[in-house]
Formats: structure tokens, sequence, C-alpha cells
């Protein structure tokens, strides 16, 4: 019997090790072991793993199964991995968040909603004038990258609330203030929005963000993200490259753009180099109007955030993340 118990102690201290050590790799590892029951018990307490395939316990069983554990991760009720995101990174790559909205209007936006929204968003705050704002409206309407371009800057505080004849966007400043301030800033720009009249129907709401891994070697570049692209029996490993692809997640289309060499110019006048993961998701409205919009608009920000926020990760290799010291609550 206390052989029995001392192999026991040792197979579960074989399955203690492994998940220790998949933990800090992030890799897969196969184990074989007799006791399943002492190990399975000892690995979902921790709640990190699970099984493919599903393997038959019973005593006195050889069995092997592969085992596989994701830092950052806990089992579900069906038994499905949810996965968890750090709720914020040491190293923080972000370095624009944009929300902006889409409507159709009688009235051209960029006449009235500048002085709207002076007057009612508190705070320090000054208007200047963008450069698409010289050219003629019937020059901008007939280009597909000046319809929307900005005609003027609202400079409030920790963001900037930029203007055009259809549509209105707010970004923050950089560093990035959190989501929570983010988001109140957003509320507040869409409260005077509502309590206007020029607004006839909503096109779409979308979020963006914007981060910049620095990194000077081609190879590395590649490296840190996670894709596996080949194309004309080449498989890329060094070579500069940009790649977009729009993905349909949650009810959005999130425009994923991942750019290997980079400079980017933050507000704050900082140059910055590196590789770019550009993620931009919008949920398409109809037409419907700003008040059906706001109804919950809370709870659809944190949502359009949540799976912006997941495929940004999800567009990172484990060991990228790590290296970026990411914080878990």
């Amino acid at each position: 019997m206390s052989n029995k118990l001392h192999n026991s102690n040792l197979q579960a201290d074989r399955a203690a090790q492994a998940l220790a050590c998949a933990m800090r790799s992030g890799t897969l590892y196969r184990l074989e072991f007799f006791h399943w029951t002492i190990c399975l018990l000892l690995l979902i307490d921790c709640g990190l793993m699970y099984l493919e395939p599903p393997v038959l316990l019973g005593r006195g069983m050889r069995e092997s199964a592969t085992l596989r554990v994701y830092r950052g991760c806990k089992l579900n009720r069906n038994h499905k991995m949810a996965k968890h995101l750090p709720a914020k990174l040491g190293k923080e790559p972000l370095i624009d968040a944009i929300f902006e909205l889409r409507f159709s209007g009688s009235t051209p936006a960029s006449v009235i909603l500048p002085g709207l929204l002076f007057s009612n968003l508190s705070g320090e705050k000054k208007i200047e004038s963008l450069p698409a704002s010289q050219l003629p409206k019937t020059i901008r309407d007939g280009d597909p990258n000046l319809r929307f371009a900005p005609l003027s800057r609202l400079d409030w505080e920790g963001y900037f609330v930029n203007i055009g004849d259809q549509n209105v966007s707010v970004s923050s400043k950089y560093p990035y203030q959190g989501w929570d301030n983010f988001k109140s800033a957003i509320i507040k720009v869409m409260d005077v929005l509502s309590a206007s009249s020029i607004i006839n129907g909503i096109e779409r709401y979308s979020m963006k963000y914007v981060d910049l891994l620095p990194a000077t070697d081609d190879r590395q570049k590649v490296s840190l993200i996670n894709f596996d692209v080949s194309i004309a029996n080449h498989k890329l490993t060094e070579e500069p490259f940009q790649l977009r692809i729009e993905i349909p997640r949650d009810g959005l289309i999130n425009a994923v753009q991942v750019i290997s060499s980079a400079q980017a110019v933050l507000h704050n006048g900082k140059i910055m180099e590196g590789l770019i993961v550009d993620v931009d998701s919008f949920a398409a409205q109809g037409g419907i109007s700003i008040q059906k919009v706001m109804e919950d608009f809370g709870k659809k920000l944190d949502a359009i955030h949540s799976t912006n926020k997941s495929i940004f990760f999800d567009c990172l290799k484990p060991e990228t993340i790590e290296s970026l010291d990411p914080v878990y609550e």
C-alpha cells in the first residue's frame, strides 16, 4: 500500500512539474502516467488545463493524452478554454486609440458641431482648422479618401475630437489613460451629439487601436506575430511585409493590418519605429437613429473594446505577450 502511495505521489509531482514548465513556456507537452485520477485532480484544481483527446479513467489504466496548458486561461463550465486577457501591459505598446461615429445629416456637421461641442464639454479646450477644410466641399464629396476627412479639431484635455461633414471621432492623446477614462470621454461627446438635431441616421461606429512593437531586425518582426505566411512557394521568414485582413467576430467586422516597418510620429512629437498592429473594429448600424444607438451604449462600447482587445492579443505569439510584461487580474 505504501508503494502505491509513493508511486502516486511521484506521478502527481511529475504532473505538477510539467504544469509549471508548460505555464512558463506556453508550449505543448505530452504526459504519460498511470494514476490519472490523482493527476487530473491536481491539474483541474488549478483551472488551467484541458485534455485532448478525451481519455477514459480507470484504476490501473495507462493512457496517453495531450495536455495543453495556457498561461492566463481557465476552464469554463462547458470545459472549453475561456481566454483571460491581460488587464494591462507593463511595457505598453499602444500609440493611438480612436472611436469614430459616421452618420448622415441634412447639414454638414463641420459647420455646427465644433461650436456645440466647445460649449457643452467642460474643461480646457481649443478649436483648430485642419488642412482638409481648405478644399471645396464638392472635391471632398467626390473623393472617397476625403469624404470622412476631419475638417476641424477640438483639443480637449487628454483627447482630440475630430469633426468632419459626416463623422466625429474621439482620439486619446499619448500616453493612453486607460479604457475607463477613454470610455467616459466618448460617452460625453456622444451625449452632446444625441442632444443635437443635425444627425438623421447612424451608419456605423468603430473602435481602432494602433500598437507599435519596437523591433529593428526583420526576422525578429516576423517572429512577434501569430501567423504563418507562404506565397508563391515562399515562406515569410525575414522579409518586410504588409498584411491586411478583415475578420468577422462577435457581430463586428475587424480590419487587422500588420506592417513590419513603420515610423510613427506621436501627438507630442515623439518618433517611434517598429512593427505596427492596427485593429479597427466597426459595427454597421444601417441608418438607425442616434437615440437607438445610445440605448445601453456603455455596454456596446465595452463589447467592441473587448473584441478589439482579444483580436490584438490573438495576433501576438505567447512569448511576445510575455515580453510586454502582462498583468492579469
